[in-house]
């Protein structure tokens, strides 16, 4: 099962701020921004939504499913969780994906008003990048930080 505190993350009245890494043996590590995460509880897979423009640079490691890892923190709580897993492709964003879009528009503007600009992108100006999600770790500072919450150690 995804950890609870992942979708308890995802749950909150609060925009969370998302970054995508990855790395293939003996390349440059990849990083970009990440616009909205959903999970699907029932394959054990999180769609994270990132420009179009930044696509292309994932292209290799799409094609032989290779590694990524996700962060997510909270806007205004700093509360921070680590997805690590397995690339499994790209796809265009669907309904549900901009709804979530929306969404963390509405609550960036809701709690930083002065920066909603630079963070809220069209549906239109993404791409869904699915990944299977083998470990989730607790990354928020403090004694609890890099806690395994779900899979192997």
């Amino acid at each position: 099962m995804i950890a609870s505190e992942l979708t308890r993350l995802l749950e909150l009245p609060e925009p969370i701020y998302i970054h995508l890494a990855a790395a293939q043996a003996g390349a440059i590590p990849f990083t970009c921004r990440g616009f909205g995460i959903r999970v699907d509880e029932a394959s054990h897979r999180v769609r994270v939504m990132i420009l179009r423009s930044q696509r292309s640079r994932l292209e290799p490691l799409l094609a032989e499913q290779g590694r990524l890892a996700v962060l997510l923190t909270s806007g205004i709580t700093n509360q921070s969780l680590q997805l690590k897993g397995i690339a499994v492709g790209s796809e265009p964003v669907t309904p549900d994906d901009q709804e979530m879009l929306e969404r963390q528009g509405r609550m960036t503007a809701r709690c930083f008003p002065h920066l909603a600009a630079l963070h809220r992108v069209r549906a239109s100006e993404c791409v869904t990048v699915r990944m299977n999600v083998e470990r989730i770790y607790l990354q928020t500072p403090g004694p609890q930080a890099g806690t395994l919450l779900m899979g192997r150690s």
